[in-house]
């Protein structure tokens, strides 16, 4: 486990939410589309509602790809986390999971921001081998 990896977890996350605010955002715009009656009625882009629909689902498969992603990398986050001590592990899963800044992690930790950036050096030598 590389620290490139563990810095892929709360974009993912990010990403996820805003898959899912577009999807929410498309199906809250749904009511405003009048259903095609099938009639011919000018030039159009077609069937709006049948448009829409494909846009939902092309969303749909890709949060579901980015959740498994998700699911995956967490999985090895968390097997690289438990691999260490619980101050350690405390550490990694606040900064890589809960996404805090090292200044945040050293108030909640009780640490100074420079012991802690050490700490994390030397805990990073500890997982590249996992």
């Amino acid at each position: 486990m590389d620290k490139q990896t563990l810095r892929q977890y709360i974009p993912l996350c990010k990403e996820i939410e805003s898959l899912q605010a577009e999807k929410e955002a498309i199906l809250k715009d749904l009511g405003g589309v009048k259903p095609s009656d099938g009639m011919p009625h000018g030039t159009g882009t077609g069937d709006p509602t049948g448009n829409i629909a494909v846009k939902i689902n092309e969303l749909e498969q890709m949060i579901n790809e980015s959740i498994n992603k998700r699911v995956e990398l967490r999985r090895m986050i968390e097997a690289a986390i438990d691999s260490l001590s619980p101050k350690d592990g405390l550490l990694m899963r606040k900064r890589y999971l809960e996404g805090k800044k090292w200044e945040q992690v050293a108030v909640e930790m009780n640490y100074d921001y420079r012991h802690v950036t050490k700490i994390h050096g030397f805990i990073l030598k500890k997982i590249e081998s996992l």
